[in-house]
């Protein structure tokens, strides 16, 4: 199953997220990793609507779309986890630290993003842990996601989070799940669905 093409997936779920209305619906923002996780809440038959908002960089993530998922799919929640790719996907080197810090800060501080409706909030979801196979293990890798890469880059999440005074922004750690299963990935990616 991958995530390739498309604009969105719905899925219904029966588990709410603290402090979110029920006729909300959560865009969940990302690429395979955010479209795997609509698939584990459907098959785990958890309980809100999902909507799947493909990015790869958070450069896509402009308040058009924003708007886009607002207006088209009533998205007022989005779940923001966009680091695979600039962590270094196959041949592409990575973001610095500092440019991930920068391109992130950008995003949650545009503030026409959150003046597009006052329900509108943002969580920065910690990006998952990948297994050490052949590309991120080899030296030279040729895929930057090892583990010490993908804690730094939630290490900055949690800053930025920090350091912005929005009570509409917070940081979603998904790493008591994710990272005991980093190891367990099928395809060397995705973590299984249930």
């Amino acid at each position: 199953m991958r995530a390739h093409g498309g604009t969105g997936l719905d899925v219904d779920s029966s588990k709410r997220m603290k402090g979110i209305p029920d006729e909300s619906k959560i865009c969940l923002v990302g690429y395979s990793h955010s479209y795997h996780l609509i698939y584990a809440f459907w098959a785990n038959k958890l309980g809100h609507r999902f909507i799947w908002a493909p990015a790869k960089y958070p450069s896509e993530l402009s308040t058009e779309f924003f708007e886009q998922y607002y207006h088209i799919r009533n998205c007022t929640t989005f779940v923001i986890g966009v680091g695979q790719w600039p962590a270094g996907k196959r041949g592409r080197a990575p973001y610095s630290l500092k440019q991930w810090r920068d391109e992130m800060t950008n995003v949650v501080t545009n503030e026409d993003i959150f003046k597009i409706d006052g329900e509108i909030k943002l969580f920065l979801r910690s990006i998952h842990h990948n297994p050490i196979g052949e590309t991120i293990g080899k030296c030279q890798p040729i895929n930057w996601r090892s583990p010490p890469v993908i804690d730094s880059y939630n290490m900055i999440l949690k800053k930025i989070v920090s350091n912005v005074n929005n009570s509409r922004l917070d940081y979603l750690d998904t790493t008591f799940i994710t990272k005991p299963l980093w190891d367990s990935s099928h395809d060397w990616n995705h973590f299984p669905h249930k």
